[in-house]
């Protein structure tokens, strides 16, 4: 596993993240008019905030886990499981390469988080 290269592609993809989650606050936080008088009108711009605040949430989380993936090539720990310890499947990290938990424990995550 070329470490290097994933830190890069990780490095590449937070710009991406950053540049979005900052288009999304400038739209929300420049808007200067009140909200529409018509109620159709204004039901459509508040989906839209909630749209937004979705994409914003999303890509927070996205980022985090990104920069906690580069901090775990930065400290050596990276391509293993972080609750097991085994190494991360290849395929798994380059479908993922933020993932932090080999497959069998991210399944049994999923299906405690499913409460079976």
């Amino acid at each position: 596993m070329n470490t290097e290269q994933t830190r890069t592609e990780l490095l590449r993809r937070r710009d991406e993240i950053l540049a979005i989650v900052s288009k999304v606050g400038k739209h929300v936080e420049h808007r200067d008019e009140p909200l529409d008088r018509d109620a159709a009108e204004r039901a459509l711009e508040l989906e839209n905030l909630d749209a937004l605040f979705a994409i914003d949430r999303e890509t927070r989380f996205e980022l985090r886990q990104i920069n906690d993936a580069i901090e775990r090539i930065d400290i050596g720990h990276y391509g293993y499981c972080s609750e097991c310890g085994v190494a991360i499947g290849s395929a798994r990290l380059a479908a993922m390469p933020y993932a932090d938990n080999c497959i069998a424990c991210a399944r049994r995550h999923d299906s405690a988080a499913l409460g079976r």
